[in-house]
This record gives structure tokens, sequence and C-alpha cells, in this order.
């Protein structure tokens, strides 16, 4: 068990904080072993009126403060997740761990610790701690526990650094928010990086960027030390190298809390793209069609592709292919409007892109999609897109295509979507996106498994998981396939939003203890003005098949 020790404030946390901490001494791989608390006297509360009195000069920017940040609140609307800033008691059990007041010496931004208060936490010896309180840490402190200390930044230290957390990013419309793992060093915000992730940004509300942002870093920290409990000091030491190969430059401005006229200027610029947004949203009406291409090899000019539309009142998405007596069956989400629900359908295509009527193939009393199909042994299997029962299911075509039974459960009680299946001639491979809490995001955490035999709930997770956490490159978007000898593994783009674009990653290595892959082409909307986004890619055979997002007025008709 590693020994870990907790930099604090008091013993009160933040909600998001707590959750973190809960993971950690629950675990199997850590144990807090020491509480570090800051005995800095805090600052005595003034009375209203003598503050007014002192400071009657600010009533103006006060005023106009107060003011902005109500602007700011009427702006960002309900707040739709937890919040995770409310402060919460450290649970009853942490007032056995033993605990030291540390007195810091506190230059004009940074705390150094005392000799005295440094030998007492080396007493303890600590693999690991983690900074939740404190300012900004120099000093011997830094080297005293064996793998240092570790920081949560919620930012991206290549992109932007500073804060607030979360609020540039949403004011100026950034795609993505990051956040970053280190290793604390006298070099601020240079240390060496643990992690890295992202999650989409919400440009509509910065109080629920702050909470997406901080809700997903919870689990950041518990997967490193699981990590390096896992593999050991020397292959966690060999793996954290490889993470920080080159050396990284930050060239942009420190970013501060906005003073009153740069958060008059970001809250008039949010509220006109707000209310062209509304207006917008008012005026169009969005569907998904589905876009082929006949091709001796993969086509990349979308804008050659043949639409295939969906009747009144419905989309069709996700599409898959199965190549059979020479025809191609394209299996697809067909979403019916009115019963805001989904269930698969599917249409024959011969080689000259005639198609059949759609026919429903699987409709349940849950939201049905992604159908990845795929035959082995003369036998035709779909594992369809079933993330509201919460499971991973299982199912065979009796009489094809239209006929299927269910087969079982490959896994129960899961927060996974668009399963995709892989077989390497050797084991089973399932690909998947995950989201680690209820009402969390599907779209930047992707997951890896192996089995032996697909038709089993005995599924090992991989080592490497999450293999991939970025909202633009995670989410699968279409069944792995070989091009001139490499592998790929189609992914979705939902930066800007759900369903943008999608990306092909080629797959470096694969095996049971290792999966590395990197991002080789990204597909973006831009080839038709009324193309708004794509997210799913397969090829089987000459036929390459995508779906995309048309947006139009709602008083012109669809092509």
């Amino acid at each position: 068990m590693l020994r870990v020790g907790l930099l604090l404030e008091t013993m009160m946390v933040p909600r998001w904080a707590a959750a973190m901490l809960r993971t950690i001494q629950e675990s199997n791989y850590a144990s807090i072993e020491l509480l570090i608390r800051n005995a800095t006297p805090r600052p005595t509360s003034t009375p209203v009126l003598q503050k007014l009195a002192s400071n009657w000069y600010k009533l103006p920017q006060v005023a106009l403060r107060h003011c902005l940040e109500f602007g700011e609140r009427l702006l960002d609307g309900d707040q739709k997740l937890l919040d995770p800033f409310v402060p919460e008691p450290l649970p009853a059990p942490y007032l056995q761990i033993p605990s030291i007041d540390v007195l810091p010496i506190r230059k004009e931004f940074s705390d150094y610790l005392t000799p005295e208060d440094i030998q007492r936490i080396r007493e303890f010896n600590l693999d690991v701690i983690l900074r939740i309180g404190f300012r900004i840490l120099r000093g011997e402190v830094l080297s005293t526990p064996k793998f240092g200390i570790w920081s949560l930044h919620h930012g991206d230290n290549l992109v932007s650094r500073g804060g607030p957390a979360g609020f540039w990013e949403s004011m100026e419309g950034r795609p993505t928010t990051g956040i970053t793992l280190q290793i604390l060093t006298e070099d601020l915000d240079n240390g060496q990086v643990l992690a890295r992730s992202n999650v989409a940004t919400n440009r509509w509300s910065v109080k629920e960027n702050r909470a997406n942002l901080f809700w997903k870093s919870t689990q950041i920290i518990p997967r490193k030390l699981e990590e390096l409990h896992r593999h050991g000091a020397e292959e966690f030491q060999r793996r954290t190298a490889l993470r920080n190969p080159h050396p990284h430059s930050y060239c942009q401005r420190l970013y501060k809390s906005p003073t009153n006229w740069q958060l008059l200027r970001l809250l008039a610029k949010k509220f006109v793209a707000k209310s062209a947004n509304h207006v917008l949203e008012k005026s169009t009406t969005n569907r998904w069609v589905l876009l082929h291409r006949f091709g001796d090899d993969l086509s990349s000019s979308f804008w050659r592709y043949r639409r295939i539309s969906p009747p009144p009142g419905r989309y069709w998405a996700d599409p898959h292919v199965l190549q059979r007596n020479g025809l191609y069956y394209i299996f697809f989400e067909d979403y019916c409007l009115a019963k805001k629900r989904g269930r698969i359908s599917v249409i024959a295509m011969d080689d000259q892109g005639r198609t059949s009527k759609p026919t429903n193939v699987l409709e349940l009393d849950q939201h049905l999609s992604y159908p990845f199909v795929f035959e082995w042994k003369n036998e035709t299997y779909m594992i369809p897109e079933t993330g509201a029962r919460r499971t991973v299911e299982l199912y065979r075509c009796t009489r094809f295509p239209d006929q299927w039974e269910h087969v079982m459960n490959l896994m129960e009680n899961v927060h996974l979507v668009d399963a995709t299946l892989y077989y390497d001639d050797q084991r089973w491979w399932m690909f998947a996106a995950r989201a680690e809490r209820l009402r969390g995001s599907h779209s930047d955490e992707a997951v890896l498994y192996y089995a032996d035999d697909f038709r089993t709930k005995d599924w090992q997770p991989h080592p490497d998981n999450p293999i991939a956490e970025y909202v633009s490159a995670s989410r699968p978007a279409g069944a792995l396939f070989r091009w001139h000898g490499r592998l790929y593994r189609p992914v979705q783009d939902c930066s800007l939003r759900y369903g943008y674009g999608f990306r092909l990653c080629e797959i470096t290595h694969l095996s049971t203890d290792t999966f590395r892959e990197q991002v080789v082409d990204s597909v973006t909307p831009h080839w038709d003005s009324h193309v708004i986004g794509t997210h799913t890619f397969n090829h089987t055979g000459r036929l390459t098949v995508i779906d995309a997002q048309e947006r139009k007025w709602r008083w012109s008709r669809w092509r």
C-alpha cells in the first residue's frame, strides 16, 4: 500500500475533493497516513460598517462587480450538475489519522516549510503528498515524499496558466478545457506531467464548465496512485519519463481574475453570442443522414458522397456494414422524433448504390443506437448501444437480416456506450466509451477490455485504462479496420459539441499490458455548408459509409 499525505487548509474540503479522497481511502492500493494542516492564522472578520468606512472610495467598483457577477449568473442559468465546491467535513475516520500543524514561512506568493516541520513529515515515510490546500510550495518540502508532491491543475498548462479554473475557456469559447496532474517543482507549472485530460468546454455556462471540469478530475489522482502501486517505482518512473520526452515552453499571458471592464466586455460578447445561438436554434432544424461512396480504396473526398435521407420525423445515424451475397447491409440507428427513442434498422445496397426500403430489426422499450455488427463462425452478431439500461448486450441473428435474439449481457451495471469488438487472431478486444459517474460525459474517455471468447462476462480491464482521455479522440466511431497493413480505430471528436467530427487513430501497440495509438487523420464537417457534424465511419469491401448532421432553415425543404 502506498503511504499518502494530504496538504490541507482545514478539515473542510470541497465536495469534489471529498469524493476523490473517499476513492483513495477505500482502495486497496493507497492509504492516507498523514494530514498536514496549514496553521497560518486566518484573517479576522471586519465589521461591515468599518469596511465601508475604510473603503468608501471602492464602493462604485464593488457595486459594479456585484452587478456583473449577477449578470454572469443570469447568463449561466440553472445548474444541472451537482455543485462540486460545497464544503464538506472530512469523514469521522479521518479524525483517527495522524495530523500535524505546520506554520509556513510566507513569501509574497509562496510558502516554505521550516526544517523542523519537514523533519516531522519525513518521519512518516510518505510515498506521495497530495496538495489540496496551501499556496505555491517551494523549498525542501518538494522532495520530502518519495514520489513528490502531486498537484491537480484545472487547466492545460500548455495552453493557459493561471485562473480562474474553467472561466476563460468558457468565456473565450475554446473547444476544450484541460486538466493537468503534475509533480510540483521549484519551476511553477513546469513539473513532470503525470496525466493530462480534458472535457468539452461549455461555452454557454461558466458554472457548468467548472462543475464538469472538477468532477472529471476526481478520478485522475486515484488512477495514477493505482498505476504506481501496480507497476512499481521503476516502471512508473519510466512511463512518466516517456510522457515528458521534450521541453515545453509557455508563451501566453498569465491568466488572472478579470477586471470589472474585462468582465463587462466578456459578458456583453457572451450575451450577443448566446442570443444569436438562441435565434439560430429557433430558426433551424437538424437531422442526421447517411452518406456513402464506392471505391477501390478509402474515399476521402466527402463532398463526393451520395446521401441516403430518412423520411420526415426520423433521423438515421451510426451506420455499420456487413457484406453478404453481393449486397451491402447497412445497419443504423433509426431515431423517431415523436417517441424520442432510437431503434435499429437496416437497408440493403447493391454495388450500384441502389437501396432497399428500411426494415426494422430490433426495437426495445429503451433507446438503441450504434449497432456494431460482426460475423463469427457462420453466425452474425450485434452489440447495440444500450447505455440507458447500463448494459452491454449481445444479440444473435436468427434470420438475416431482420430477426435477432438476445444471447447474453456481456457487462452489467456499467456506464459504457458504443462497444466495439476486434479480434486479432489470439483474443477479443472490446473498446468502449465510459462515463465515470451518473450524468457524466461518455465522450471524453475510452476504455479497453479483453477476453479469450466474446461470449463471456469475464472481460478483463486493460491495465492502461483509460486508454484515451481526450474529448477530441476517445469515443468509438466505428469498427476497427486495416489499411496497407496498419490498424486504425475511428474515434469521435466531440470537442466543439457532441457529434462534431471524427478522427482516425493508428494503433501502434496492442497487448494485454500495453496500448498505444496516435491520431493520424481528422475529419471536420466543412465540405458542405449544410453539414454541421459527422461522427461515424465504417469501411467494408468497396463501400465507405458515414453519417452527417445537416441543418436547414425551418421554412425551407430538406434536400
